[in-house]
Formats: C-alpha cells, sequence, structure tokens
C-alpha cells in the first residue's frame, strides 16, 4: 500500500511497510553537513496489537519524506493504545535550506531545516 500525492510525489513503500500517522519530529537545534543529525518522530499506532517496523525515507530533490512503518503482531497485543516514539539520524551532504515531509491523519506537513 503507498501512499500518492497529487503534487508530483509517488510514494511506494516496501509491502512490510503499514504507513501510520506521524503526530510531529524534534529537529535538532543545529544541523550541520557532513554529520549525522538526530530526530525524535512521535506517532500513533491504530490499534493496541500494531508495533514500530522502522522508517521509509524517500528524497525528492531538496525534500526529505519520512514515513513510520508499523506491522500488526497479534502475540504482543497490549491493554491500552499508547503513542509510538523512535529515533532516525540523517546526514545531509550539502550546506543549505532543506524540506521534511511527513504525514498527520493523510494532511502534508513540512518542516523547513537549515543545515550549516
Amino acid at each position: 500500500n503507498g501512499i500518492e500525492e497529487k503534487d508530483g510525489y509517488l510514494k511506494i513503500q516496501p509491502e512490510d511497510c503499514f504507513p501510520t500517522s506521524i503526530t510531529g519530529i524534534d529537529v535538532p537545534d543545529l544541523i550541520e553537513a557532513g554529520k549525522p543529525a538526530s530526530f525524535l518522530v512521535h506517532y500513533e499506532m491504530p490499534n493496541p496489537c500494531c508495533e514500530f517496523s522502522g522508517f521509509h525515507f524517500e528524497l525528492h530533490s531538496d525534500t526529505l519524506v519520512v514515513i513510520t512503518c508499523i506491522h500488526l503482531n497479534e502475540d504482543a497485543c497490549i491493554q491500552v493504545i499508547a503513542p509510538g516514539t523512535d529515533e532516525f539520524k540523517k546526514t545531509f551532504p550539502m550546506p543549505g535550506n532543506y524540506f521534511m515531509r511527513y504525514y498527520y491523519y493523510g494532511e502534508k506537513r513540512t518542516i523547513e531545516l537549515e543545515v550549516h
């Protein structure tokens, strides 16, 4: 299942990736070109039997699309649906302005990043 976007981006996730809504991304105060920067992603779990399985990234020119992947694990059901938080690191090769795009309940959200 992929997410299609009308402004020219077509994103197809791996077969085992079920995308979930990202509620926010914590961005570091300083991002330096050539050095890994850590980003903290907050996301929703649609039911108590879902587990985080990883991130899927797509880079289009100066825009990094971030997708949080979850999968169903009926053996690991918990009593309460709890939001998730996980970290990823990304290295930007050149200084400049970049954009990070993610989806919150189908709504496209964009964060502008300044890379020094």
